[in-house]
């Protein structure tokens, strides 16, 4: 998983067409063969990508995995770069873990 930083300078609505045609291109044929949240998950936890952890825990925590979604922040925490990213993490679990959801039981 690649992540990019956009200057101020540039002209965001120059970019909506290069977007559009990655996600319909790449993202939606992907997803597309994922038909549930449940199939998608497998997929990304039998493949990991790199920085995928943070994904992976916030998914299984919605899907009511919880022993999972705790494995996949701790990984991501202990991966972190530095002390920001650690704190960006930190708030990320924080927000996972805030609301109770009640359509799945927990693990």
């Amino acid at each position: 998983m690649r992540s990019f930083q956009i200057s101020s300078a540039v002209d965001v609505e120059t970019l909506f067409p290069i977007l559009s045609d990655v996600i319909v291109q790449k993202a939606l044929p992907y997803l597309e063969q994922r038909t549930t949240p449940e199939a998608l998950l497998d997929q990304l936890v039998a493949n990991p990508e790199p920085h995928t952890e943070l994904t992976i825990a916030g998914l299984s925590r919605l899907l009511g995995h919880e022993a999972q979604a705790r494995k996949y922040m701790e990984q991501a925490k202990q991966k972190a770069a530095h002390d920001n990213e650690l704190r960006f993490l930190e708030l990320r679990e924080r927000n996972i873990w805030r609301v109770r959801h009640q359509r799945h039981p927990p693990d």
